[in-house]
C-alpha cells in the first residue's frame, strides 16, 4: 500500500479503525509512505498481479494526472498479461460538468492503454455534492491484462461460487449484485453517449 499522507493514515488507524477492519496489522501489509507515481516509475521490474487505485477525483485541484492516459501507461508497465487494474472511476452526478468529464476522461483515456475495460456503477447513498441533493450513481473502472481480459464474461452464479469459495464476511457485493452493476441507468447512459460524443467531436476539430 502507498499513500502520500502518513498523517491521514495514522488518523485513520486512530480513530476510524472499523474501515480498515485489521488489515494495518496484516502482516502481509507494506506499508509504504510516498508517491504512487515514483513509486510506479521505481517498481517496472516487478510486476503486481493486482493495481487498486484510489484517489481524489479528476476534478478536485492537481487530481487530473492520475487519470490521464500517461499515468495508466506507468500502471501498464507494472503488470503482466494476467493482472487486473481497478480505479475509482468517480461519482457520476448527473447534473454535474465535473463528473461528466471525469467520466470521459476514464473511458477515453483507458482504452487507449488497455486492450480490455470496463466501468461498473452502483448507487452511492453516502456521499452528496449538497445535503439537499439527490443520491446519484459512482463507478468503478477496471481493466486487464491480455490474458486474462480476453473473452472475459462471468456470470452471477459464476461469481456467488468463486465468493462462497474464496470470500468470507461480505455485507454488500453478491452475485447479483455484480450482475445489477453492469447496466446503467438510462439517464446514465444518455450521459455517458454526450461525453463520448463530445470527446470524438473533439478529437476530430
Amino acid at each position: 500500500m502507498v499513500d502520500i499522507d502518513d498523517e491521514v493514515m495514522n488518523l485513520s488507524r486512530k480513530w476510524l479503525p472499523q474501515l480498515a477492519n485489521g488489515s494495518f496489522d496484516d502482516p502481509r501489509l507494506h506499508l509504504i509512505t510516498g508517491d504512487a507515481i515514483q513509486f510506479l516509475e521505481s517498481s517496472a521490474s516487478d510486476p503486481f498481479d493486482v493495481l487498486i487505485l484510489d484517489f481524489p477525483d479528476a476534478f478536485e485541484k492537481g487530481a487530473e494526472i492520475l487519470y490521464a492516459a500517461a499515468f495508466y501507461e506507468k500502471c501498464r508497465s507494472n503488470m503482466h498479461s494476467g493482472s487486473v487494474l481497478v480505479t475509482q472511476s468517480g461519482p457520476c452526478d448527473t447534473g454535474s460538468q465535473d463528473c461528466e468529464l471525469l467520466e470521459r476522461n476514464v473511458m477515453t483515456n483507458m482504452p487507449d492503454v488497455f486492450n480490455h475495460m470496463g466501468v461498473m456503477y452502483h448507487p452511492m447513498a453516502t456521499w452528496k455534492a449538497k445535503p439537499s441533493a439527490r443520491s446519484d450513481w459512482t463507478s468503478l473502472a477496471f481493466a486487464f491484462g491480455d490474458d486474462v481480459g480476453q473473452g472475459l464474461t462471468f456470470d452471477k452464479g459464476l461469481v456467488d461460487e468463486w465468493l462462497a469459495r474464496e470470500v468470507s464476511g461480505l455485507r454488500y457485493f453478491s452475485g447479483d449484485v455484480y450482475e445489477s452493476a453492469r447496466w446503467w441507468p438510462a439517464e446514465l447512459e444518455r450521459i455517458l453517449r454526450r461525453s463520448q460524443q463530445s470527446a470524438d467531436g473533439d478529437e476530430n476539430s
